[in-house]
């Protein structure tokens, strides 16, 4: 029973991410993030995330 707790642990897991700020003007800046991320679990199922963020701020 105990050793079916643990059947799926991680065995192998990690992201990258990278982003760009970048300031219009006094009073809006952007940004973008892009994200990868891979997993595998000890009983060999694995799988990968990507994702793609998006901001806008606007000070007031």
């Amino acid at each position: 029973m105990a050793a079916d707790k643990w059947k799926n642990f991680e065995a192998e897991i990690g992201a990258v991410h990278g982003n760009i700020i970048y300031k219009v003007s006094d009073v809006i800046t952007t940004g973008v993030e892009y994200m990868v991320g891979k997993r595998e679990n000890v009983n060999g199922s694995d799988g990968t995330a990507e994702r793609l963020m998006m901001s806008i701020f606007y000070y007031f």
